[in-house]
């Protein structure tokens, strides 16, 4: 019995998450964040909705399902520390560039297998609406520079450090979000 009790009082400040590696939402500062997207991810889940499961987020799988041309996707830091998106497709994709030139839209269109954002040199809208999967690059304007998305980590966290097992994605239009979960490759 008193082993018992030695062994309950080791354990009582440790939390569940701790004690059995659940996964949990990563609550992490913008430089942690930055940190914690880089590398190679694959995409595994899309869909324009999200479930919870024991308290978790996770992607819903549209039926029918949502088709994504992205198969993985690299995220590395810049000299200056701003990220850079480097997309791969499974086949060839459709990007739609548009310049505001004298307050003019213009409108091209190049075909990638893989396309790499600088979001410090153009704004970038990815996602889903009525007509499929779409990829928009904006430049000029007031456009600015970054990626219409925001990321949500999940994993471990011990302390200061973070083991993260996937991350979800948020993208999509004003309209339409849709969601893109990928695990780390």
């Amino acid at each position: 019995m008193v082993r018992f009790l030695a062994v309950l009082a080791i354990l009582l400040p440790t939390s569940c998450t701790q004690l059995f590696n659940f996964e949990e939402h990563l609550s992490v500062t913008s430089e942690e964040e930055s940190e914690l997207i880089q590398g190679k991810w694959e995409l595994v889940r899309v869909g324009s909705s999200l479930h919870l499961e024991d308290g978790l987020e996770y992607v819903d799988v549209d039926n029918p399902p949502l088709i994504s041309g992205i198969e993985s996707l690299e995220i590395i830091n810049d000299e200056e520390g701003f990220p850079i998106f480097n997309f791969t497709f499974r086949e060839e994709r459709k990007i739609t560039h548009i310049a505001f030139i004298d307050d003019v839209r213009h409108e091209t269109y190049t075909w990638h297998s893989s396309y790499s954002v600088i979001p410090s040199e153009c704004f970038m809208r990815f996602g889903f609406d009525d007509e499929g999967e779409y990829f928009y690059s904006y430049e000029g304007g007031d456009w600015g520079g970054g990626v219409n998305c925001s990321f949500d980590l999940y994993g471990l966290e011990r302390g200061d450090k973070y083991t993260v097992n996937r991350m979800i994605i948020h993208g999509g239009s004003p309209t339409s979000t849709t969601y893109y979960e990928f695990k780390p490759l």
